[in-house]
This record gives C-alpha cells, structure tokens and sequence, in this order.
C-alpha cells in the first residue's frame, strides 16, 4: 500500500461512523465537532474527517451548510446532490431543518439555461427562529 493511503475499509468505517454521528443529529457540526464526537472510535484527524465528509457530500449523503461552514446529513434524498437543498436554521437553538421546493428549484435551472451558467453547487438558507423558539420568546398574557 502507497504511503498516507488509507485501507478502502477503514475509509468506508470512517464514512459511515460520520454519517451515522450526523443522521443522529438536527444541528449542523464542524470537522472538529465531528472529531470531538468520534475521538473514542480513533477518528483525531482533521485531514481523515474532510476527506470523509467529501465523499459523503459528493455521494449527495451530507450537505456543508455554507453560513456556519458545518454539515449535515441530507434528511430529504428527494434532490439532486449539492444543488437543490434549502435549509432553515434556527439562530436561537441552532436546530436545522432541510426542504427543498420544486418551484425555487426550476427557477435556477431556468435562470442558468437563459444565462449558459452550468450550476455545480448552491447554497441556499434561510436564518431566523424556528416555531418553538419564536413560540418561547413571545410573552404570552392571560385574559
């Protein structure tokens, strides 16, 4: 085996302990979350964690939440990779919630068809609270 070549087993353990950590999760995680996490299942290196989280993102797997430069596992698998996730996060509790919408969608192929733009990525989020942290920061009164 070449020098630095990691054993196609032990990347595809790596793979799937990081999926399984993500799937398990409804907020985004850094590398380094990701590494804190799986420390005692002998996962410490920035370098093995990236490369994990890019096979995972190109097989449409994980997403990279551009804004917090974190991941997340793709919870719909109803879009093409990379290209047409939107994500709502909650700036209160960090709750992180995946929908994708046809309409949107089209729109940007449309747009990148008129425009001879080949889209290999987007990155599209919306940032505010989600219901149950709007729902406790509103005073409620009694009548």
């Amino acid at each position: 085996m070449a020098k630095g070549r990691i054993p196609q087993a032990a990347s595809e353990r790596n793979d799937a302990l990081i999926s399984s950590l993500l799937d398990g999760s409804d907020k985004a995680m850094s590398a380094y979350d990701i590494i804190e996490a799986l420390y005692p299942h002998g996962i410490s290196s920035p370098p093995t964690v990236y490369r994990s989280l890019a096979r995972l993102v190109a097989k449409g797997l994980v997403h990279r939440v551009e804004s917090l430069n974190a991941f997340v596992s793709c919870k719909t698998h109803t879009h093409a990779p990379n290209v047409e996730a939107l994500f709502a996060i909650c700036k209160d509790c960090g709750k992180i919630t995946e929908f994708s919408d046809s309409e949107v969608a089209e729109r940007m192929r449309a747009w990148a068809r008129e425009n001879s733009f080949k889209i290999e990525h987007t990155a599209l989020e919306l940032r505010g609270s989600c219901s149950r942290c709007a729902d406790a920061s509103v005073p409620h009164t009694r009548k």
